[in-house]
């Protein structure tokens, strides 16, 4: 899930020719080890890769679709691919808020599942504004979709 997460993170900012994922030779023989020290327990390796000389860092290929690996040189011009302690929704239930200035709203499941539709109302007091940032969108033509409105006032009439 992670693989994919990052090749389609890569895509959707552009990075299709391919990206640095933090790894290089562990120093045990031709084992490779992630450089913040994780347990490496997942690779990706072209079949023949990764070929002794060729390079100690590792590369995804974000072209394809199945975003596999490849050592190459250190120096090639890549962008990279980070990670870092991430606060994501564990359950699969939208948040109602209140929200406050700086929140970030996480949809349910992220990064790894968007299967629950969820509104999400942001209001201020009259006269204030509420500065919107989309960080990552992945959508699916057929059935995702953001909309946003504003000066939308909901008003609930009972009859």
């Amino acid at each position: 899930q992670a693989n994919s997460f990052v090749r389609r993170l890569a895509v959707s900012t552009g990075k299709v020719n391919s990206v640095f994922i933090g790894a290089k030779p562990s120093g045990k023989g031709d084992a490779f080890g992630w450089i913040d020290g994780s347990q490496w327990n997942y690779d990706n390796f072209y079949p023949g890769f990764p070929i002794k000389g060729l390079g100690d860092c590792i590369a995804m290929d974000t072209e394809g679709t199945t975003g596999q690996w490849a050592n190459v040189d250190c120096a090639s011009d890549l962008s990279f691919a980070c990670s870092r302690s991430q606060n994501y929704c564990s359950t699969l239930a939208c948040t109602s808020g209140p929200y406050k200035e700086g929140d970030i709203i996480y949809s349910p499941g992220f990064p790894y599942d968007a299967s629950t539709p969820c509104d999400y109302i942001l209001s201020v007091d009259s006269g204030k504004k509420v500065q919107l940032e989309v960080l990552v969108l992945e959508a699916n033509t057929c059935c995702d979709r953001l909309i946003l409105f504003e000066n939308y006032q909901l008003v609930w009439r009972d009859r």
